[in-house]
């Protein structure tokens, strides 16, 4: 795209767009921080909440196995109820065979209280160990929840100054923009929307676009060293300057 002017009123133009584009990446870089920011805190967020989810899930498998282990000493109390039964049958039969048969189930009925016992000793165990994660995880939690605060209250600080420098930006390119030609400054600004985060007007450095990086006709390059006119890229259609 070419827009013809005087050399003079071109190269004014040019040192302006320059000088605004300046201050568009710097309102782009505040603009791109004031989103990233906020992302930081709600990753932190994630974080507590997660170590949060871990102690709840800690707390109901602590309660399973409380419960479990409830069931557990109640079956162990029929068992021990159960051999003082059979133990008082034994003084009660006189046949050898009966004898021998109660001893065998009084046995028999030892040998699952055993079982039911060490299950019992293996879920408080568990349990202790329930309670020694829930534990780190809480000092966890605590170190996360500092964090978190510290977090809200640096990016809070920063925000305020980023609004601060954004305003002053603004005004500073408003300034600047009042004084370009609306044709240049339309098409500067659609450049600029269309290459979000890049650079609209580019120099021309070893014979290339130094946006694109593409070589330029030695025709293109004339014309934009001529300065007379506005002289974009064919291939990235930033506009095109030489640095002096």
């Amino acid at each position: 795209m070419i827009i013809k002017k005087g050399f003079k009123f071109m190269e004014e133009q040019i040192k302006k767009l320059v000088k605004l584009q300046n201050y568009d990446s710097k309102i782009i870089e505040i603009e791109d921080e004031k989103i990233r920011l906020p992302r930081e805190v709600d990753a932190e967020k994630l974080i507590y909440e997660d170590v949060q989810s871990q102690i709840n899930g800690l707390k109901e498998e602590k309660k399973g196995m409380q419960v479990k282990g409830k069931d557990k000493e109640v079956e162990l109390e029929s068992k021990e109820a159960q051999i003082k039964k059979l133990q008082g049958q034994l003084y009660q039969v006189k046949k050898n065979d009966e004898y021998r048969a109660l001893e065998n189930e009084i046995s028999s009925t030892r040998a699952d209280s055993s079982l039911v016992e060490e299950e019992i000793l293996n879920i408080l165990d568990e349990i202790d160990k329930m309670e020694a994660a829930i534990e780190e995880k809480k000092n966890d939690l605590k170190e996360r929840k500092k964090l978190l605060d510290e977090r809200v209250v640096a990016v809070s600080n920063k925000m305020a100054e980023l609004d601060k420098e954004y305003e002053s930006l603004k005004d500073e390119r408003s300034k600047i923009a009042s004084t370009i030609e609306k044709p240049v400054l339309s098409r500067y600004e659609k450049i600029l929307q269309n290459k979000r985060g890049q650079r609209a007007i580019v120099a021309v450095r070893d014979s290339a676009c130094q946006g694109c990086f593409m070589n330029l006709r030695p025709q293109s390059i004339h014309e934009v060293k001529l300065g007379k006119n506005l002289i974009a890229c064919e291939n990235c259609s930033r506009i095109l300057y030489i640095e002096e």
